[in-house]
């Protein structure tokens, strides 16, 4: 009501985070004003249903519940106990669910299921491709934690970047492995520019810092 902007300013990316999440949280909407329900065994099918083929209209109000904290604690909840009980059924449902929400396309949804805390569950469940049989489906968990590897070429202090980084790797990994087959144009389209856009930020931060340039076009001579 005074007409005046404020701004924040914090120390610590993570803390920036834990704020951002607290602030954009859905857990005060009642139950009967979501247009989901909430993950649970007993809601995969209409969740289902409700994230195959969303109307564009849609994709943004779904986008705003399905990053809600509450949401996906519910899912990754829901992921355990069915992988616990080995039900094929709701995995299957989950695989559908999940890749569902990837293909709204919303960058800071994407982006939230794949950040350092949640994406392995994320990995998890897309690895029940019910459009593959057994022996062809890809182990993603194992693939990012034993076959991926990180090397350092120049030493990032800046952990946002550091993070902006795997990020951008995890994208590139959906869009090229988990994802290709079911992705149509407007999807594709949507994870390359995020892709070029985390990509512009990692060297906007580079173009920066003299001392990492300056690193790094050592160990290119070399």
């Amino acid at each position: 009501e005074s007409q005046k902007d404020w701004a924040l300013s914090f120390q610590d990316p993570d803390g920036t985070a834990k704020i951002w999440e607290a602030l954009s949280r859905e857990d005060n909407v009642p139950d009967e004003k979501r247009l989901l329900p909430l993950p649970a065994l007993a809601s995969l099918s209409d969740l289902c249903r409700m994230l195959s083929c969303v109307p564009p209209s849609q994709r943004e109000a779904l986008a705003k519940e399905c990053i809600s904290a509450r949401f996906l604690a519910a899912l990754r909840e829901t992921f355990h106990t069915a992988e616990d009980l080995n039900s094929e059924e709701a995995l299957a449902s989950l695989w559908h669910i999940t890749k569902g929400i990837l293909l709204l396309s919303n960058q800071k949804l994407t982006e939230r299921y794949l950040k350092e805390d949640v994406y392995d569950d994320v990995l998890g469940m897309l690895e029940y491709d019910a459009g593959l049989p057994m022996e062809k489906r890809i182990p993603h968990r194992q693939v990012m934690k034993v076959k991926v590897q990180f090397n350092h070429v120049v030493t990032f202090e800046d952990a946002e970047t550091l993070e902006r980084i795997h990020l951008n790797y995890r994208l590139q990994y959906l869009k090229d492995i988990v994802l290709p087959r079911l992705l149509d144009d407007s999807s594709f389209v949507s994870l390359t520019q995020m892709i070029h856009a985390n990509i512009s930020l990692i060297l906007d931060h580079l173009q920066k810092s003299a001392q990492l340039l300056e690193t790094l076009l050592l160990q290119v001579r070399q």
